[in-house]
């Protein structure tokens, strides 16, 4: 899959991860397959899903932002979603 996207894709959304060593690792494979084509790795924009609590949710959105990330979906709890978003903290 991961040469079926270097070549041809400029998104990737790493689909079941939701930890900051998922998308470090999934990073770090992206930018090898890119490098072995010879394909910029930046050009691929890379979204992930977030879930947790919203303590959690904040802690891993801050270290993706520090990582890089593109694009976070937050994976909210079912209605609770409102309550969810107004406690959730923005920097």
């Amino acid at each position: 899959m991961m040469r079926v996207i270097v070549k041809h894709a400029n998104g990737w959304n790493m689909m079941r991860s939701s930890t900051v060593e998922d998308y470090v690792r999934g990073l770090s494979l992206l930018r090898k397959a890119c490098t072995g084509i010879g394909r910029n790795a930046d050009e691929i924009k890379i979204s992930i899903g977030v879930s947790g609590s919203i303590e959690e949710c904040q802690r891993k959105l801050r270290e993706f932002a520090h990582r890089g990330l593109d694009l976070a979906m937050l994976r909210l709890p079912r209605n609770k979603e409102i309550e969810y978003l107004r406690n959730l903290e923005w920097e």
